[in-house]
């Protein structure tokens, strides 16, 4: 609800932009986190690409690859839930690590439905590095 007069829907005056939170050395709060979040993305950027230098695949295909070497006989589903990503971009990096047989698909004795993954001897060796 807004207050006649008042410039904002809760009853507080609207922050002027000219009054933004600054830092001891002058920038504003939001400028300085833009900042720092730019500098932590470049360093992420840079291990990744030294990891894909020193492995051969790149770092999301060795993340996903080391998960599986962890849990053996993981499905899809468990692999998307345990990187926080989307189950379509799973399979798609299961897709890859396939090609590259680095892993393999097998089904489940259990229940024919169910696909498993295995990391091949390739694939764990490259986790080892």
């Amino acid at each position: 609800m807004m207050i006649p007069g008042s410039g904002s829907l809760s009853g507080l005056p609207a922050a002027s932009p000219d009054k933004a939170e600054r830092s001891p050395d002058g920038h504003s709060s939001a400028a300085e986190a833009l900042r720092h979040f730019r500098k932590i993305f470049r360093s992420v950027r840079a291990g990744f690409q030294e990891v894909e230098l020193r492995c051969g695949i790149p770092g999301s295909q060795l993340w996903a690859l080391s998960v599986v070497v962890r849990n053996p006989g993981i499905r899809v589903k468990e692999l998307a839930k345990a990187m926080a990503i989307q189950q379509s971009t799973a399979s798609n990096l299961v897709e890859q690590l396939v090609r590259q047989t680095l892993i393999s698909r097998e089904r489940s004795m259990a229940d024919q439905r169910s696909v498993q993954l295995q990391p091949t001897e390739h694939g764990r060796s490259i986790v080892a590095q």
